[in-house]
């Protein structure tokens, strides 16, 4: 099963809904992709308009259990004395990303804008995100050798127990493949 490492580009978002009366919203994201979650930092005082120019990763297995492939964001109200407010939320389908990104090696999804969705599944707004897929490539054999049988405490090992070693890794990645 190929792995590898999404990248989430967290940019910006305009037109969030105010939760507060009185004060601008301090608003922050929680990502999720399947049971991995990410939390951005408060945009403090940045109002409905917030930049966060951050980038979160999340280790994926592709095509992994289920076939649940989305990113969804989730805006939020920093509040101090009381629970944080939900501001809207976004999502972001991610499976055609996933299937280029395991044969090429590498994808890109440049940022661009998503809507934002009210509790009542109206829109109102949208946030800015972009996506990367690196498939983790395959441990080099020769590397993992060089490791394994190489020095050991600064010692150099018996051509016996090396030889063993070897074929034990030998094995392993046969099995592996």
């Amino acid at each position: 099963m190929p792995s590898g490492i999404l990248e989430v580009q967290l940019v910006d978002a305009r037109g969030l809904r105010k939760t507060d009366f009185l004060n601008k919203i301090d608003p922050y994201v929680l990502i999720q992709y399947k049971t991995q979650e990410r939390k951005s930092s408060v945009a403090r005082g940045q109002g409905s308009s917030p930049v966060w120019n951050e980038k979160f990763t999340f280790r994926v297995d592709y095509p992994g259990d289920g076939n649940q492939c989305k990113l969804v964001f989730k805006i939020m109200d920093r509040d101090t004395f009381t629970r944080d407010d939900f501001v809207g939320e976004a999502s972001m389908y991610v499976e055609e990303l996933l299937m280029e990104g395991v044969e090429r090696g590498q994808v890109e999804l440049r940022p661009s804008r998503q809507r934002v969705t009210l509790a009542d599944k109206t829109y109102y707004g949208e946030i800015r995100v972009g996506v990367s897929f690196t498939r983790k490539e395959p441990y080099s054999l020769f590397l993992y050798l060089n490791f394994r049988i190489g020095f050991t405490d600064g010692r150099r090992r018996s051509r016996r127990i090396r030889r063993v070693e070897t074929q034990r890794v030998m094995r392993k990645a046969a099995v592996d493949r």
